[in-house]
């Protein structure tokens, strides 16, 4: 019996009915390698040149698209460089002009107020020339022309000439003291000269031969308005008036 049972797994094996055999070629794995190598030389060669034709198909090429960024950075930076030209002109040119108006306005300002001080000097000269040769006392001290105008909110202006009559013309040498009395809502204030406001000593310190012109700034309060002017002229070493004027401004 154990003899049939091994002839049948005998035959079984190499029978009719034995399992197929299959014959497998043996590669070495370094031969592999390269293969493998060779195989993603070619799909990356394939993948390359794809995307090259691809760029190609679609119109683009790498050499003029460098040359066109080339050029437009070109452009740009000469644009760039104009455009600072152009603002440096530009600011330089607003900066003339401002100066040149500014010139002008001074010039214009100037040439009003020439024009207003020769006038004033014509006027004055002329007077003067009637004064001298007119039959006024020998060394008679007068105060003439006397104005005030209003200087800003709390200033006004006195304007005024203290003239020598005769034509001998002796020096004169002295100060000029003023009394002023104002109005502000329907009070009367007075504001003595230079002893009030010191800073007006200097102004109406008198020395001349035939005239001076006085032009003195005087603080007063807002709104108030001078009425009338005392002037009293002292000669030097004299403490007593060489003469008192009164004069009502309008």
């Amino acid at each position: 019996m154990s003899i049939l049972k091994s002839l049948r797994q005998v035959r079984q094996h190499f029978g009719v009915a034995a399992p197929k055999l299959s014959v497998k070629t043996h590669v070495a794995w370094p031969w592999r390698a390269v293969a493998l190598g060779w195989v993603l030389a070619v799909v990356g060669w394939m993948v390359w040149t794809g995307f090259d034709a691809g760029r190609l198909l679609g119109g683009f090429y790498k050499s003029e698209a460098e040359e066109r960024r080339i050029q437009l950075e070109d452009e740009v930076a000469t644009l760039s460089g104009e455009n600072r030209q152009l603002s440096s002109r530009v600011t330089r040119l607003e900066s003339e002009a401002q100066m040149a108006k500014g010139a002008q306005e001074s010039l214009t300002r100037q040439a009003l107020a020439l024009q207003t001080e020769n006038t004033q000097l014509k006027e004055e000269l002329s007077y003067l020339q009637q004064l001298v040769s007119g039959n006024s006392k020998e060394g008679a001290i007068t105060v003439q022309r006397a104005s005030v105008e209003r200087d800003g909110p709390e200033q006004v202006r006195l304007r005024m000439l203290v003239v020598q009559g005769g034509k001998k013309g002796a020096a004169f040498s002295g100060q000029l003291s003023i009394g002023l009395e104002l109005q502000l809502d329907g009070k009367r204030q007075h504001v003595s000269l230079p002893e009030e406001q010191p800073e007006t000593a200097m102004a109406l310190k008198l020395n001349f031969t035939y005239y001076q012109r006085i032009d003195v700034a005087v603080k007063v309060a807002p709104g108030a308005t001078v009425r009338t002017m005392q002037a009293r002229v002292y000669q030097a070493g004299s403490a007593q008036p060489r003469v008192t004027q009164t004069v009502n401004l309008p």
